[in-house]
């Protein structure tokens, strides 16, 4: 019997890295994390168990780059959350016994964040005269791009 995809259980190098197979698990945002955005001890396992079911790579989450005005969900993982770090890592280690990858999607909400306030886009949105969108400035350009490469250190 032929397969269709023959090489989807064969190892993929990449630079430095080995990838066991070629089976990547999309991001999935567990439903249930701390009020400040960690991922909590069940959290962890939930991402355990795609290692754990054979994908190579698993995306845990996304990782919002601006806790403050880059959630477009009431409850998302956070860089800028106090345990952020720690809770990354115990998810990393848990996906890691099983031989595979933990990644991240970095995100922010952008024009569609929930705040008090309008939200921050690309340009100004007014809506029957109100506005429901405002222009970043450079200077919040520059503070996002930071935030993004902060998160991408982690």
């Amino acid at each position: 019997m032929t397969r269709k995809f023959p090489n989807l259980f064969s190892p993929l190098k990449i630079g430095g890295l080995t990838m066991k197979n070629r089976i990547i698990s999309a991001p999935m945002t567990y439903p249930i994390l701390t009020s400040d955005g960690c991922l909590t001890p069940e959290a962890a396992a939930f991402y355990e168990l795609r290692a754990k079911g054979g994908a190579a790579v698993v995306t845990v989450s996304e990782l919002i780059v601006d806790g403050k005005m880059g959630k477009y969900y009431p409850v998302q993982v956070t860089i800028d959350a106090p345990n952020s770090k720690d809770s990354l890592a115990v998810a990393a280690r848990a996906v890691r016994r099983h031989g595979a990858i933990a990644s991240m999607e970095l995100s922010h909400g952008g024009m569609f964040a929930i705040t008090d306030g309008p939200a921050w886009g690309p340009v100004d949105v007014n809506e029957n005269g109100v506005p429901i969108v405002q222009k970043m400035t450079k200077a919040m350009i520059g503070g996002l791009l930071e935030s993004y490469a902060k998160a991408a250190a982690l």
